[in-house]
């Protein structure tokens, strides 16, 4: 292998001579290409390979934004959907993951789990599961059922003769009608009870009605109805021996007002006294009708409100409760409302009549007091009402 002297004047091999083109050409070309904006190979190289790196960075970046948005979103539909349907959500918390949601908190009464995960229909939702803490178990949701109901009954009770209306299960209508006939004999049992299976009897409140029947003075007259495990009796005794007599033996569960009246008492007349409020109520089935989705009232309530305020005023110093109540058409949120306007319709034209606000206190029960089945036109109409309770 021959020396070789190159143009520096350094020693170079035969190997190395033969290198040089290539090397020069190389270096020329990529002097070449960066005059022209070019980078170089190397650099092409490297940058293609930090390309993937910044791409799924930029992908993750935009998906570390888009899904809080996402939940955003669907927590705000589904709050706005179930305030749309007259649901209360102020005691309700709305949490999304991605798209599958949870609703916990306290569900407004007679709103069940079931009605919350129908409302919430926004498209964007997979899964949506709805606990109730109200009913002990913040595990639970929608898909596990809804509790058992309680029996719903109102017994108008006279001197000889008892009505039963609502729905029970078989066991809680055969003590009933076996105390009624206790009392007035099984011919004076007016049976308008609707047996549903699927409701819990089992209740205290319901052996406390039981016992209210079966051990109340046949003297003592008025209305007890069991509705949410609650006993409420409304009544009018002879003389006030007689309320002081039967209020200290009332069944546990049982809230009562019973209002005493002189044991005999006029008709109305001229220069006579007016009929008494419990009087008049008694004689005219203290039920005041409504239309399906109205809160005004037929012009036969309205002349019986005319005798109610007469005696009121007479009276002064009378407390009333007006109650109103709905079928069970429509949202249980919406019904309440509108059972509550019933009430307040009753309360105004009271007040029209000179009857003094102060005394009378208005209520709306809903849907959740019904004297009749739901299930018929006719029962329907009997649900849609108002009734006024003395309570002092």
């Amino acid at each position: 292998m021959s020396n070789n002297v190159g143009e520096g004047g350094a020693q170079t091999t035969a190997d190395s001579e033969s290198s040089t083109p290539a090397t020069f050409r190389r270096g020329r070309k990529a002097l070449v290409a960066g005059r022209k904006g070019v980078l170089p190979w190397s650099r092409r190289r490297v940058l293609g390979l930090l390309a993937a790196p910044i791409g799924a960075v930029t992908v993750a970046a935009g998906t570390l934004w888009a899904v809080p948005s996402i939940e955003n979103q669907l927590e705000d539909e589904t709050r706005r959907d179930l305030e749309a349907a007259g649901i209360d959500t102020s005691e309700l918390d709305i949490d999304f993951d991605f798209r599958n949601g949870d609703v916990t908190g306290r569900l407004p009464d007679g709103v069940s789990a079931a009605e919350v995960k129908g409302i919430a229909a926004y498209r964007g939702i997979r899964e949506l599961d709805v606990a109730d803490d109200a009913a002990g178990d913040d595990t639970g949701t929608a898909d596990e059922g809804e509790p058992a109901s309680t029996p719903s009954v109102t017994a108008t009770l006279d001197a000889d003769r008892i009505t039963l209306t609502g729905t029970v299960d078989q066991a809680t209508h055969d003590r009933l009608i076996d105390a009624a006939a206790a009392r007035v004999g099984a011919d004076n049992v007016d049976d308008q009870l609707t047996i549903d299976d699927t409701i819990d009897g089992t209740g205290t409140a319901t052996t406390a009605l039981v016992d209210l029947i079966t051990g109340l003075d046949p003297t003592i007259t008025g209305t007890a109805t069991l509705a949410d495990d609650q006993v409420d009796l409304t009544a009018t005794a002879p003389d006030q021996a007689s309320a002081d007599a039967a209020l200290a033996n009332l069944p546990t569960d049982v809230t009562a007002t019973i209002d005493a009246t002189a044991p005999t008492e006029p008709e109305p007349g001229d220069g006579e006294a007016p009929e008494s409020v419990a009087r008049i109520l008694r004689r005219a089935g203290n039920v005041f009708r409504f239309d399906t989705a109205s809160a005004m009232l037929d012009a036969e309530s309205d002349a019986l409100l005319v005798r109610v305020a007469t005696a009121l005023n007479a009276t002064p110093g009378t407390r009333i409760r007006i109650a109103g109540h709905t079928d069970d058409v429509g949202a249980a949120a919406a019904n309440r409302q509108l059972s509550l306007a019933r009430a307040q319709a009753v309360a105004d034209r009271l007040v029209e009549l000179g009857v003094d606000a102060e005394s009378l206190e208005v209520v709306g029960r809903g849907e959740r007091r019904p004297t009749a089945t739901n299930a018929t036109a006719e029962g329907r109409a009997q649900n849609r009402r108002v009734t006024l309770g003395i309570i002092g």
